[in-house]
């Protein structure tokens, strides 16, 4: 008499309170007729691509991000973050905070992507509308673009440098910045980074 085989069920636990970046990333992932291949906004390579001088546009030459450089310490400062930096040293000192975790947000960004030939700066799309545009622009923080042939790939060296420069940030903060704020920052760096890329994307600033 032929047996009967029981079909294998494999049954996986149930994920609760999942991180609504970690979330969004899945989804973008998963979406990939909405966001890796979106037509239209292809971005042109510049003729003579340099990866360095990317770099330095995007942090040093840049306006916007010495804006981002001040807003950062000035939030820290309002909300008291390190509580054990006081008076007006403690608001130097969130400055040069915010300084050191940005630009090497930004070097480790950079050169992470020059290893996987991806574009560091931002490319605004060739598509019309607001909700495109805006679409367009939150898509990059899940998406980068190659500098090879224009392709969309995952944006796996920012998400690395985001993640990295809030841990390297406890080579300097007080002994109270524990690896719960890493998780903290990292989250409210990658909000910022979408921030960020919706003014570049709506205002034409450098």
């Amino acid at each position: 008499m032929a047996s009967r085989t029981r079909p294998l069920v494999v049954r996986f636990p149930a994920v609760k309170g999942l991180p609504p970046v970690l979330l969004s990333a899945l989804l973008v992932l998963c979406a990939p007729g909405r966001v890796f291949a979106q037509r239209g906004t292809a971005p042109a390579l510049p003729p003579n691509y340099d990866h360095w001088q990317e770099f330095l546009d995007d942090t040093l030459r840049s306006t916007l991000w010495w804006v981002e450089v001040g807003g950062a310490g000035a939030i820290d400062q309002a909300s008291n973050q390190p509580p054990e930096w006081e008076g007006g040293s403690g608001y130097a000192k969130r400055n040069a905070s915010a300084f050191v975790k940005l630009f090497s947000s930004e070097a480790i960004d950079s050169a992470v992507g020059a290893m996987m030939h991806q574009r560091v700066s931002y490319d605004r799309c060739t598509c019309k509308g607001g909700g495109p545009r805006l679409g367009h622009a939150i898509s990059r923080v899940f998406v980068g673009v190659d500098n090879r042939d224009g392709h969309l790939a995952p944006n796996v060296p920012q998400w690395i440098a985001i993640i990295a420069s809030s841990a390297l940030a406890m080579a300097w903060m007080p002994p109270s910045y524990k690896a719960h704020d890493v998780l903290v920052g990292s989250g409210i760096a990658f909000g910022a980074t979408a921030g960020i890329k919706v003014l570049k994307e709506f205002i034409h600033v450098d």
